[in-house]
């Protein structure tokens, strides 16, 4: 597979033997899959409920705990995934990859 990468300003077109960087590639669409699918089950159906919540008297944190729920599912299958990748693909800077695909999940 040939990619067209940015080097120092310059465009270079790197060619890369597929199954070595399949895992690389992919991890990103299963954070974004999972951690949507986790949001839309936390969230489905909850404007109403929220609403009836804080007409009852509900402080904001009761509230806010819909999001807490979903900052730990974003960090689970986030985890999870990174995990499982961790066993067949070796990134060149872990904590960059780590980081965007956590920021991938939580968008």
């Amino acid at each position: 597979m040939t990619l067209s990468l940015v080097d120092d300003g310059t465009n270079t077109n790197m060619t890369f033997w597929l199954p070595d960087m399949h895992a690389g590639t992919m991890t990103p669409m299963a954070i974004a899959a999972l951690a949507t699918l986790a949001g839309l089950f936390v969230v489905l159906d909850a404007r109403a409920a929220d609403r009836r919540l804080g007409l009852a008297g509900f402080r904001i944190g009761a509230l806010l705990s819909r999001l807490a729920v979903i900052g730990v599912a974003v960090l689970l299958v986030t985890a999870a995934s990174l995990a499982v990748t961790a066993m067949v693909f070796d990134a060149r800077q872990w904590p960059i990859y780590a980081a965007g695909d956590l920021l991938l999940a939580a968008t």
